[in-house]
């Protein structure tokens, strides 16, 4: 899934500059090589490359870096928990850039946690999956990336 959101965050969304955290475990881990790998592969700028520890619940100093930075769209892999936390002080501290992560910020879980940082998160589920809610802006980017990707897979927009 992490190829695939990166390639719609790349090649349908226009997106360019990227930063990725994720939390120590081997699994977040090899999700954000993923993700690493598709937008360098795709000619996007990594600018920024991260590992946290599972315990972290506050991000300041990292959100701050990644505001000088101007990034684009800032990738977290890790738990729900830790996501919505991040996404949150990312919101308030006004990065500029879009939160991404994998599907598991499709819950009304993390929109209740993330608050203000919820709006305007980007992550992906089949079709079928029936989770999340859409924006005006992103129903728009759901037609785009159904017309790219010809597939069952839809960029979400959770509020």
């Amino acid at each position: 899934m992490a190829r695939e959101l990166a390639r719609i965050e790349v090649k349908v969304l226009g997106k360019k500059r990227f930063g990725i955290v994720y939390t120590e475990d081997e699994n977040n881990q090899e999700i954000a090589e993923s993700f690493k790998e598709t937008i360098i592969k795709n000619n996007a700028k990594l600018l920024y490359f991260r590992s946290v520890k599972k315990d972290r619940k506050s991000f300041i100093p990292i959100i701050l870096r990644l505001r000088e930075l101007k990034l684009q769209v800032v990738f977290f892999a890790g738990p729900l928990e830790q996501g919505a936390y991040f996404a949150k002080e990312m919101k308030e501290l006004k990065t500029g850039a879009y939160f991404s992560s994998i599907n598991t910020i499709l819950s009304k879980r993390f929109i209740r946690l993330a608050k203000k940082g919820a709006e305007g998160a980007l992550s992906q589920a089949r079709q079928d999956a029936g989770a999340g809610h859409a924006t005006q802006e992103g129903q728009g980017l759901l037609r785009q990336g159904q017309k790219h990707l010809r597939r069952a897979w839809l960029v979400f927009l959770p509020v």
